[in-house]
């Protein structure tokens, strides 16, 4: 999960890069994997707040 949400988080760096027309997908993008990666460890009994390590 944690390699996910750094990626997101590049990924949200990374747009501010990005012509204006493709800042607001990028962030839909970030925005839709960070949930779907939420629902999955939250439905198998994965706490978002547990960390590996």
């Amino acid at each position: 999960m944690q390699v996910l949400f750094r990626a997101t988080h590049w990924l949200r760096s990374w747009r501010l890069l990005q012509k204006e027309k493709h800042k607001d997908t990028i962030s839909k993008v970030c925005q839709m994997m960070e949930i779907v990666t939420m629902g999955v460890f939250s439905k198998n009994g994965w706490s978002w707040r547990h960390r590996l390590g």
